[in-house]
């Protein structure tokens, strides 16, 4: 494996995303063989009732909370008003949901739905009559008058529960004569697999091409600096990991560069300039100031010397334990 190991990293993830494709070809075969075999048409043709079986389900919850509704009048009649609203808003949703469940419903649901709609026809007025005596603090009558909507409420509850049970028997023979499209489904998959596979290919070379051009521009960066080039600018181009390792680089050229400056002032006589170390792992800015402070202390020493001669104090000396290295000499 050494000769993939030594290749450029644009050949090896070429080689990858080859092998990648080969072996997605190999998958969307068996996973076609395997396909045939458990028909996924039955979960499509589930999915496609769930619409009018998720329109149920809620109608469901809304008549439920209608009737609790009604209910709570008789606990709180001070409320009759507020609760008198919220199931004005229910019937709205309800007309709502009817209205989209129209639109999925075939001849085989009419009566069914014809039931539901006459129950709750029925049972809105019902309530619109229970509302009324409570408002009139008849509520013993309201009570009689909520009784006799039992039926028109188990009326809506049975047609719903009908609508469920047809709508999955419905499911279930539409999936079993899916079974004679399973041919046509498998030509569609080889289809979907070999544009995958070209797509993949022409990802591989993208991503190739993406990958090994930042690199080698920090690469030949990496040897201008090598040879003290610390004129150097590369911009990234994107935010990933090659995008972070081009800021990386960048951030390191400019410290370099920031030490090259530093010593270039304090060749020119600049003593007053102060490094900002990074870090506590910054040697470059920490040894700088080092420096600076050691230079500062022998011309201090120098300035002292030399004041002293012109005064005549030829006794006068410095302290060499506050230097090191030459500097004591």
């Amino acid at each position: 494996m050494r000769w993939f190991k030594n290749r450029k990293i644009g050949t090896k993830l070429m080689i990858g995303f080859i092998i990648v494709t080969i072996l997605t070809g190999m998958i969307g075969y068996i996973g076609i063989i395997s396909m045939r075999k458990i028909n996924t048409s039955y979960t499509e043709m589930y999915e496609r009732n769930t619409v009018p079986l998720g329109i149920m389900g809620e109608i469901s919850s809304d008549f439920l909370r209608i009737r609790v509704n009604m209910l709570y009048m008789f606990v709180n009649t001070s409320k009759v008003t507020e609760y008198e609203s919220n199931v004005d808003i229910l019937r709205g949703a309800i007309d709502q949901k009817l209205t989209l469940f129209e639109k999925e419903i075939d001849t085989k649901q009419e009566q069914e739905y014809q039931k539901l709609k006459a129950g709750l026809t029925q049972y809105t007025a019902i309530c619109n009559k229970v509302i009324e005596a409570l408002k009139t603090g008849k509520q013993e009558e309201a009570m009689t008058i909520l009784q006799t909507g039992k039926v028109a409420g188990e009326q809506v509850d049975q047609a719903i529960k009908t609508l469920f049970e047809f709508n999955i028997q419905e499911a279930d023979t539409k999936a079993k004569e899916n079974l004679i499209e399973t041919n046509t489904v498998t030509l569609m998959m080889v289809l979907i697999i070999a544009v995958a596979m070209i797509v993949a290919l022409f990802l591989g070379s993208w991503l190739a091409r993406m990958i090994s051009k930042p690199v080698k521009q920090v690469a030949e960066a990496a040897e201008r600096l090598a040879i003290g080039d610390i004129d150097i600018a590369i911009q990234a181009s994107s935010q990933d990991e090659i995008g972070d390792l081009v800021r990386s680089f960048t951030k390191m050229v400019d410290n370099i560069r920031e030490g090259a400056t530093t010593v270039a002032e304090i060749a020119a006589g600049n003593l007053e300039i102060h490094v900002e170390e990074k870090s506590n792992k910054d040697v470059l800015g920490k040894n700088l100031n080092y420096m600076i402070r050691n230079i500062h202390a022998v011309v201090a020493d120098i300035n002292m010397l030399a004041t002293s001669a012109l005064e005549g104090r030829l006794q006068a000396r410095a302290d060499v334990s506050a230097h090191v290295g030459e500097y004591r000499k």
